[in-house]
């Protein structure tokens, strides 16, 4: 990426259990509140089914979808509005589709996922309801966690190269279907009396306006923040594999956007399982850049786990905190986990990156 025309955010938009917009969502997340609540009927399962009582699986619902809203519609409820509002945000014109690329990260392929047809297909059918299938590029990804960052790194190449004006980057998630909670349930991954180790299952959708800063400046929009570095890598043991995590991966992706700096503020996706704390610890032990962290930052403490929503609104807290001076230090370490191995790291910056003073107020 070039430190004379950087990428540079010039939008965003979501909602999330805590905020019907992406600014009320960061601000709950600052103020620490969440919305955690039992869900209306699906139950966890007991130790002892002949004899324990079963119990409400917790979850993080955004309160006025439908609890029995299924499969893409689901997704598409709350990607559709807040996608509708990026386009406002970020003032793009009809005439500008020509030259913008829509990235959207979906749920990990799972059984219950497969089951109701969710696919990196669903993009296309996104792009068709919004009036983005003209779009020159239109790409999907399944990495979970990891997927919006893993985009973010990508559609900055693209910008970089010139063959994009603008790229539209998000991710849309929910566990709340009940296959997949009750998937999570039997795989004891959600949290509950009888598993510390897990997660509570949330559902959110986050939205990255991105451009070059001499773009920007053309078209004299509001610069938020600057993505300074981006990387990608994998993870041998994942999620799954029976070993704990190395933590190489991690490293060596959260090493490439440092460099030779530090940074004193991570936001990340951790959620509460071991799997994740454990990389984490490794990482934090192995890297020198890492030594001066003083702030780290998992906003699934008021989300819950947003699946491939996650880098979306670890994105879009990062901006909103740098901006309006909530954070100190001029930058964040991003960093994300997907359970099938990809890693993926960001360094963003303030606006004052760009040389000058363009901060946007959306």
């Amino acid at each position: 990426m070039s430190a004379e025309n950087p990428i540079c955010v010039t939008a965003l938009a979501g909602l999330s259990p805590i905020g019907h917009t992406i600014e009320a969502t960061c601000a709950s997340i600052r103020t620490g509140l969440n919305r955690f609540a039992e869900h209306p009927y699906c139950q966890s399962a007991t130790l002892d089914p002949e004899t324990d009582i079963p119990e409400p699986i917790t979850i993080s619902p955004i309160a006025w979808l439908d609890p029995e809203l299924e499969g893409v519609e689901r997704l598409f409820a709350m990607a559709i509005p807040s996608l509708h509002q990026l386009t406002q945000k970020g003032r793009l014109k009809r005439a500008d589709l020509a030259r913008t690329g829509l990235f959207l990260a979906l749920p990990e392929e799972e059984p219950a996922t497969a089951a109701q047809d969710i696919d990196d297909r669903a993009v296309f059918a996104l792009a068709e309801r919004t009036g983005l299938a003209a779009a020159p590029r239109i790409e999907a990804n399944q990495a979970g966690h990891a997927g919006v960052l893993m985009h973010a790194a990508r559609a900055s190449e693209l910008l970089a190269r010139g063959e994009l004006d603008f790229a539209i980057v998000g991710g849309v998630d929910s566990y709340l279907m009940v296959n997949r909670l009750e998937d999570l349930d039997e795989a004891w991954r959600g949290k509950s009396a009888r598993n510390v180790d897990g997660f509570l299952p949330g559902e959110a959708c986050g939205w990255l306006l991105l451009e070059t800063a001499e773009k920007a400046a053309k078209r004299h929009a509001g610069i938020m923040a600057v993505i300074a570095a981006a990387a990608l890598d994998r993870e041998p043991e994942t999620y799954f594999s029976e070993a704990n995590s190395t933590g190489a991966g991690l490293s060596r992706a959260i090493a490439s956007v440092l460099g030779d700096g530090g940074v004193s503020w991570a936001v990340c996706d951790l959620n509460g399982e071991s799997y994740r704390a454990f990389e984490w610890g490794l990482v934090q032990a192995r890297l020198e850049s890492l030594a001066n962290l003083a702030r780290v930052d998992h906003p699934a403490d008021c989300l819950g786990d947003v699946g491939a929503a996650s880098g979306a609104l670890l994105a879009a807290y990062a901006v909103e905190c740098l901006r309006r001076g909530w954070a100190s230090g001029g930058s964040a370490l991003l960093w994300a986990s997907a359970n099938r191995g990809e890693r993926a790291a960001l360094l963003i910056k303030t606006a004052a990156a760009t040389g000058g003073n363009h901060a946007g107020h959306h």
